[in-house]
C-alpha cells in the first residue's frame, strides 16, 4: 500500500497529479473488474464497452474538426474575396493607433492573423481539435469562435431605445421624439445601434482645449463588451448635452441626428460584421478626401489643434506622422456622421450635389438593414 504521508503537502501539482494517475492505473482498474464480476459482467463486454467508447469520442472529434475546418475554409475565401488583408494594411498605413477599437477592441486584425496561421497549419489535425479531446483549446477552436461570431452576419433581435429626461428639451417629448425617429429613419434602424437616448442637461466644455462638446456616443470599447456580457446587448447610448447659450427642440435634433450618425459608423455599427467594417472604413475615407467630397464647415474645421478634444492620448509629443493619422481617423468617423446625416435630412439635395456620398450612405444603410 502506498503511504501517502511521504508524499509532502507542498509538492508541485504536477507531482500530486502524476502520483494520483499512476495510484489509479495500479489499483482502480482491478477494484472495478472485481465489481463487475460480482454483478456478473465478463471482462470482454467492459473491453468492448470500452472499445465503444473510444469509437464514440474518435466520431465527436472527427465532426468537431470537421465543423472547424469548414469554418477556416468559408473565413479564408471570405478573406480573399473581400481582400481584408490589404484592407488592413491600409488601414494600419493611414490611421494607425488611432484605429485601434477596430483592429485590436473588435478584433479585426488578431482575428486574421489567427486565420493566417491556422491557414498555414492546416494540415495538421492537431490544429483542429487536441490530442485529448477536443473540449481543449486549440487554434482552430479560436479561429472558429472568431468567425462565427465576428465575421458572419447575426440577425439583431428587436429592443427599444430608452429615452432618459428628455421632457427636460423645451418644446419636446418623448411622444414627440419617437415620431421624428419614425419618421426620419426606417422602422428598427435606429434601436438596431442606439441603446438608450438621453438629455443631459448640462453643458460640457472642454477648458483646455476651449471647446464645448454638444453630444456625444459612448464609442465601442471595454466598457460595452462588460456590459452585453449580461445581454449579449451591443448598442451604445447616445448622450446630448446643453449648450451654453440654451437649446430648444429644433437643436436638440439637430444634435442628435448628428451623434445618431456615429452610432452606425465603422467602429460602432451594432449589426455589421468585420469585413465590412474594414470596408466602410476605407471606403467613407476615400470620400473624406476626395475633390468632390460633401463640404461641412464642421469637418473641414478640425485641424490638429482639435485632436485633444477627441482623443485623449494624442500629444505634441507624438510624431507628426502619428498626429496626422489620428487627424485623418477623426474626420473619417466625422465626415461619415455629417453624410448621413444629410441623407436623412435632405437626401434629394444630397443625391443631387453629392450623388458618390449619397450611395456610399444608401450602401451602408441597406447593409445595416438586411
Amino acid at each position: 500500500m502506498e503511504n501517502l504521508k511521504s508524499k509532502p503537502l507542498e509538492s508541485s501539482g504536477a507531482e500530486q497529479q502524476k502520483y494520483f494517475k499512476n495510484y489509479f492505473k495500479r489499483h482502480v482498474a482491478a477494484v472495478l473488474l472485481s465489481l463487475l464480476a460480482s454483478f456478473g459482467v465478463p471482462q470482454k463486454g467492459l473491453e468492448a464497452r470500452e472499445q465503444q467508447t473510444a469509437t464514440s469520442a474518435d466520431r465527436e472529434r472527427g465532426t468537431v474538426e470537421a465543423e472547424r475546418r469548414q469554418a477556416l475554409e468559408d473565413f479564408k475565401k471570405l478573406v480573399d474575396q473581400e481582400k481584408i488583408e490589404e484592407k488592413i494594411a491600409e488601414i494600419v498605413k493611414v490611421f494607425g493607433l488611432a484605429a485601434s477599437d477596430l483592429l485590436i477592441t473588435r478584433r479585426a486584425y488578431g482575428d486574421v492573423k489567427n486565420m493566417v496561421e491556422l491557414y498555414a497549419k492546416k494540415d495538421n489535425p492537431s490544429s483542429f481539435t487536441h490530442p485529448d479531446g477536443p473540449q481543449f483549446l486549440t487554434l482552430g477552436n479560436i479561429v472558429a469562435n472568431a468567425y462565427k461570431e465576428r465575421w458572419q452576419y447575426h440577425k439583431q433581435p428587436e429592443r427599444p431605445v430608452a429615452f432618459n429626461n428628455i421632457d427636460s428639451v423645451p418644446g419636446l417629448s418623448i411622444a414627440e421624439l419617437e415620431i421624428f425617429i419614425n419618421t426620419t429613419y426606417p422602422k428598427g434602424y435606429v434601436s438596431s445601434s442606439i441603446l438608450s437616448i438621453e438629455f443631459t442637461g448640462k453643458s460640457d466644455i472642454r477648458s483646455n482645449e476651449n471647446a464645448e462638446v454638444l453630444g456625444q456616443v459612448e464609442s465601442f470599447g471595454l466598457g460595452t463588451i462588460l456590459r452585453s456580457k449580461t445581454d449579449g446587448d451591443f448598442r451604445l447610448p447616445v448622450k446630448v448635452n446643453m449648450p451654453q447659450a440654451g437649446i430648444n427642440k429644433a437643436e436638440f435634433l439637430d444634435v442628435l441626428e448628428h451623434e445618431i450618425s456615429h452610432g452606425f459608423d465603422p467602429e460602432n455599427n451594432s449589426v455589421l460584421n468585420s469585413a465590412e467594417r474594414v470596408s466602410m472604413l476605407l471606403e467613407i475615407y476615400s470620400r473624406s478626401i476626395a475633390p468632390d467630397r460633401f463640404i461641412s464647415p464642421y469637418v473641414e474645421s478640425i485641424t490638429l489643434n482639435e485632436l485633444a478634444i477627441y482623443f485623449k492620448n494624442t500629444s505634441t509629443a507624438q510624431s507628426e506622422g502619428a498626429q496626422k493619422q489620428y487627424l485623418a481617423y477623426i474626420r473619417t468617423n466625422e465626415y461619415w456622421a455629417e453624410i448621413h446625416k444629410a441623407y436623412f435630412q435632405k437626401p434629394v439635395e444630397l443625391e443631387k450635389t453629392n450623388p458618390a456620398d449619397y450611395a456610399l450612405v444608401k450602401k451602408w444603410v441597406e447593409a445595416t438593414r438586411k
